[in-house]
């Protein structure tokens, strides 16, 4: 329908105002709003109720207040000062992005740094955390081989459980019949059907733990060693972006001082770190593998 259509419809003359309350109107997918409550109406809806509710949603965003838009600096809130403390910021002087520190709690006697130097220091940063292909594709195959192990040790220990509970239910079905032939007392059959029932729980106790389990502790394993392994792509890709929310990902406590960035890196990624740190690492598991030394 046009919009003289519906306004001929509503019976209402146009103006901006009051062609947007329309708009708000339930009416038009097919309710009726009286008193607050909504009732379904007898007239057929103009509109569906999911188009209505997009109308909604673009009139929202229109009707927000517009604010400057911040310039897209790469590390816009990430750093914060050494010395001070303060949040770093960027700005632009004769084509160069300089972060700085705001200095505003205390004086502070940092100096501008180059955007491009600290970006240097976050490709060095990760190049920390990152681990080799070869060296990720032997992990991975690892966490694979145990992965299995336990997989078929699980499986063991699971079918054993069921056994147990099968014999559990034969045991009680056979003390019942011996209860009703009267070959034992009522005293002896409740206490024996106590222990098979306690029994019982124990063993889906075990199957529920099981099954919630299932192996998960290796999933975050592999998926944290292919990350890592994906951080050298990153660096070879080059996408600051990327390198930047990677970054951030692997550390905390970003800190600018005497134009140096400091990380703090998480736990397992400062496990990586200290793997990356030892000299013959590479060499040990390119050995290892049959391929002789190479240079990092």
């Amino acid at each position: 329908m046009s919009e003289v259509g519906l306004l001929a419809y509503t019976g209402k003359k146009f103006s901006v105002g009051n062609f947007q309350a329309m708009f708000k109107n339930p009416f038009f997918y097919g309710v009726m709003l009286s008193s607050g409550e909504l009732y379904e109406g007898k007239h057929e809806p103009i509109i569906s109720k999911r188009l209505f509710d997009e109308v909604q949603a673009v009139m929202e965003r229109k009707s927000k207040p517009k604010t400057p838009t911040l310039k897209p600096y790469l590390y816009r809130g990430l750093f914060r000062c050494g010395e001070c403390g303060c949040l770093i910021t960027t700005e632009t002087q004769k084509g160069h992005n300089y972060l700085r520190c705001t200095k505003r709690v205390t004086a502070c006697t940092q100096k501008y740094v180059r955007e491009e130097a600290i970006t240097a220091q976050v490709d060095r940063t990760i190049a920390k955390v990152v681990l080799e292909a070869a060296i990720a594709d032997q992990m991975v195959a690892e966490l694979e081989q145990e992965r299995t192990a336990a997989a078929t040790s699980q499986q063991a220990a699971v079918t054993k459980l069921k056994a147990d509970l099968a014999a559990c239910d034969k045991q009680a079905d056979l003390l019942l019949d011996m209860r009703l032939s009267e070959q034992i007392g009522e005293t002896e059959y409740v206490s024996k059907k106590h222990t098979l029932v306690n029994r019982k729980a124990e063993i889906r106790g075990k199957l529920e733990a099981f099954e919630t389990n299932r192996l998960n502790r290796f999933e975050p394993a592999i998926r944290f060693v292919l990350e890592a392994k994906h951080g050298a792509n990153l660096l070879a890709e080059g996408n600051p972006e990327h390198k930047r929310d990677f970054l951030k990902k692997t550390g905390s406590n970003f800190f600018v001082a005497g134009q140096s960035l400091t990380v703090t890196f998480r736990t397992h990624w400062q496990l990586v770190a200290d793997f990356n740190s030892v000299p013959t690492s590479s060499a040990a598991h390119a050995a290892k593998n049959g391929e002789g030394s190479r240079g990092v």
